[in-house]
Order: C-alpha cells, then sequence, then structure tokens
C-alpha cells in the first residue's frame, strides 16, 4: 500500500511541478498528512523527485536527469601497510622513521593522522 502511495505522490509531482508539501498533502485527502509527507521526504532522499526550497516553502520537481548518469569509480591507490614500531624507546632509528612517515603524511594532506604519528614519535 505504501508503494503505491509513493508512486501516486511521485505521479502528482511529475503532473504538478513546482508544487508545495501542503499541495501534496492536499491532493490525497484519503491519506494522513503525515503519511503523505513522509512519502515525498522518502522520493526525495531516493533521488525519485528533486525539491528546491524558498524561505519555509518546500517545492517539489520531477527529476530530469537519471541517476544511472554517476561518474565511474575511481581506482583505489595501493596502500603499503604500517609496520608498528614500539613506541618510546628513544632509539634514533624508531623516531627516524616515524618522522618520516609523519612527513610522508603530510604531504598527502593527512594532518591528524601525521599529528598522532609526530606525538608517537615523541612520547
Amino acid at each position: 500500500m505504501i508503494m503505491s502511495l509513493l508512486n501516486e505522490v511521485q505521479k502528482f509531482i511529475e503532473a504538478h511541478p513546482g508544487c508545495t508539501s501542503g499541495d501534496i498533502a492536499d491532493a490525497f485527502a484519503g491519506y494522513s498528512r503525515q503519511r503523505v509527507l513522509q512519502s515525498a521526504s522518502k522520493l526525495r532522499q531516493s533521488g525519485r523527485v528533486a525539491h528546491r526550497c524558498e524561505g519555509d516553502t518546500r517545492r517539489h520537481f520531477p527529476r530530469l536527469t537519471e541517476r544511472a548518469q554517476e561518474p565511474e569509480p575511481q581506482p583505489v591507490r595501493e596502500t603499503k601497510p604500517v609496520r608498528n614500531f614500539y613506541v618510546g624507546t628513544n632509539d634514533p632509528r624508531v623516531i627516524l622513521c616515524l618522522t618520516r612517515q609523519a612527513e610522508e603524511l603530510e604531504s598527502r594532506g593527512l594532518y591528524r593522522r601525521a599529528a598522532t604519528v609526530w606525538m608517537a614519535a615523541f612520547r
């Protein structure tokens, strides 16, 4: 029954582009206002209809483009496993390795991760 209400609300929006939430609720007097507005919200969230807010008024429009035209996903870059070092040894080799790792993270723009590594290097 809800799916038929979703389809009916979508057809109403397609027939009346720019309709407000109140217009949609008034058109479906046989259903509770809350249920009709929830259906419109689900349609917006799923991308089946679009909306635009004008102050407190929300206007609904049919979706003009298909969602299937999404850009292709980018391939995942290879990641190297990070070796766990014992922290707090004051071993210069460990500190050197951790500082290099922190600098490499900073060069990639991962400042929070780099800060964690810097803290580990000088505990």
